[in-house]
């Protein structure tokens, strides 16, 4: 998996992002949606992400990424 600091914090949209879930133990994945945006108050950055599983949308603090490598299409 490539490093997300790798590519200098960016996070292409409709790439899979794997981030620390800070909800249940362990790792989760989602789909980028869109830039990451910073709290002006804070200065902590979140990006947006779809899940790969069901639910809403969720926001991923920036320190919690793990890793982010291209979506790939189904094969088949």
């Amino acid at each position: 998996m490539e490093s997300a600091k790798a590519l200098d914090d960016e996070y292409p949209v409709g790439w899979v992002l794997t981030y620390r879930d800070r909800r249940v133990p362990g790792w989760s994945a989602g789909v980028v949606l869109g830039s990451p945006v910073r709290d002006p108050r804070t200065g902590l950055e979140t990006i947006p992400l779809a899940p790969l599983g069901d639910g809403p949308p969720v926001w991923v603090p920036d320190a919690d990424v793990v890793g982010i490598e291209p979506r790939r299409p189904p094969s088949g």
